[in-house]
């Protein structure tokens, strides 16, 4: 069934004028009477409503069950993630991590940031675009989003990873959980990592680089305030996919 979010009280009895879900139900699902679709607003359930009702410009709903929905993957993660160099890749790190299940978006300009323009306008669309991941997805919990002219590396907790073009003092990938010493692995560890039920109850940060690649003071900065650094060797990736291609893997294997 089809998904909606709405900020509203989903009552027994609904009458819902929303434009783009008119469309939606009358034109792109091409609903009928008594078709079943499910609304939810965070709050951890699922409700399954029945169409009564299509008219011009309203569509009137009649409340069936509710579900709870305990999808939400229990790590919590928070991309810290530099601008990129078009707004087309900001759409695309917010849809697809959206979809795999993060907690929080920081998005924040590095010293090989392109000089972007976040207006209002823009935040107003990503929101959009992560309210519309999270109805495709099935998760049920808004990630938060952040932008940020200035990052204090001094307020960021929980354990961090930096993803890097390149091998820092011959360390391969370095993961660091919470509460629990450094652990040295190579990249092809990835996949017993992935198996290891433990590591989905950790809280963890990944800084991800701009086009540029991070500088030798940025890095350096990190370093220095205790961040580890990941890559997957002599394989770089590009700044919309590296993040996501090392959530995706932990939480689905």
């Amino acid at each position: 069934m089809q998904r909606f979010y709405f900020d509203i009280e989903l009552d027994n009895k609904l009458i819902i004028e929303d434009k783009e879900f008119f469309n939606q139900i009358s034109f792109v699902l091409r609903s009928r009477l008594w078709d079943e679709i499910v609304l939810f607003n965070w709050n951890g359930s699922d409700y399954i409503y029945k169409i009564q009702v299509i008219s011009k410009n309203k569509i009137e709903l009649e409340f069936n069950s509710k579900v709870l929905n305990n999808s939400d993957p229990k790590i919590a993660i928070t991309l810290y993630q530099a601008l990129p160099n078009k707004y087309e890749k900001i759409d695309y790190i917010l849809q697809k991590w959206a979809e795999v299940g993060i907690t929080k978006f920081v998005f924040f300009k590095a010293e090989r940031c392109s000089k972007l323009v976040i207006s209002e306008n823009k935040i107003a669309r990503f929101e959009h675009i992560i309210k519309e991941s999270i109805e495709q997805c099935g998760w049920n919990k808004k990630p938060e989003l952040v932008i940020l002219d200035k990052l204090k590396l001094s307020d960021i907790n929980w354990k961090t990873l930096v993803c890097h073009t390149k091998e820092i003092e011959n360390k391969n990938i370095v993961i660091a959980r919470e509460n629990e010493a450094i652990q040295k692995i190579d990249h092809h560890s990835l996949y017993s990592l992935g198996h290891d039920d433990k590591w989905k109850e950790f809280k963890i940060n990944i800084f991800v680089w701009p086009e540029g690649g991070f500088s030798e003071k940025e890095t350096w900065e990190f370093e220095k305030v205790g961040f580890e650094f990941i890559n997957f060797g002599t394989r770089i990736l590009r700044t919309e996919t590296m993040s996501s291609v090392i959530w995706f893997w932990l939480i689905n294997n």
